[in-house]
């Protein structure tokens, strides 16, 4: 009976143990796409047509109709809600320097945005006007973002180059410890242990999506 409670208490602590890794391993994901999604919105602020309701709820439906379409005011263009933002957007194309009429459909109703520029057609309706903004150089973050990923990549080559002469082979099986091998690239591997499990779990997700690794302290081992 002493010997079915000892293995029981183990199998809880290394359940345990597995349940706190894959929980800090989301929260570093999460917060990995939180970065990743919050330079992507500025980088949209930054070069693109990006037109904003701020005046409802995300429960609401929000569209838009002006004549950036082909023909004008023939399509109505779904507006998303951006958490980010805290606002509906979309995105759109537009000649720059070229002054654009558009209006919003707020539930059902046509309504413009008493905080923008606001005109009569020749019809007498009343729409927004907006210029589109000429394109711009990257952003100073843009730029910076650039240099700190291509130094980052050559530290990971490098880290990967050290560790591939100067380590020596693992065992197969080693007592009281946790050793996986995962085939990061084409004809590399790294030993994962407690303490940096998360890492490959944030590092796969940055490979994946293309974003660069966050230069987070290394987790200490569990008890």
């Amino acid at each position: 009976q002493a010997e079915d409670e000892k293995k029981a208490l183990e199998s809880k602590s290394s359940t345990q143990w597995i349940s706190d890794c894959r929980h800090r391993a989301a929260v570093k994901v999460q917060r990995a796409w939180l970065g990743y999604r919050t330079r992507a919105t500025l980088d949209e602020e930054h070069s693109r047509w990006v037109v904003k309701w701020t005046m409802d709820p995300p429960t609401s439906t929000v569209a838009l109709i002006g004549d950036f379409t082909s023909p004008p005011w023939s399509e109505r263009l779904p507006m998303k809600y951006c958490p980010i933002r805290g606002c509906f957007v979309a995105i759109l194309n537009g000649s720059p320097g070229h002054d654009h009429q558009l209006k919003f459909i707020v539930n059902g109703h046509y309504i413009c945005d008493g905080s923008e520029t606001v005109v009569s057609d020749s019809a007498g309706d009343l729409n927004n006007l907006v210029r589109v903004k000429p394109p711009q150089q990257p952003s100073p973050l843009c730029q910076i973002r650039a240099r700190l990923q291509a130094a980052t990549t050559r530290r990971m080559q490098q880290a990967v180059s050290e560790r591939a002469e100067i380590r020596p082979p693992l065992p197969l099986c080693e007592d009281e410890s946790v050793h996986v091998s995962v085939d990061v690239r084409e004809n590399e591997s790294v030993d994962v242990r407690e303490g940096n499990i998360l890492d490959v779990a944030v590092g796969w997700f940055c490979h994946l999506f293309r974003v660069e690794s966050p230069d987070w302290a290394p987790v200490s081992s569990m008890q």
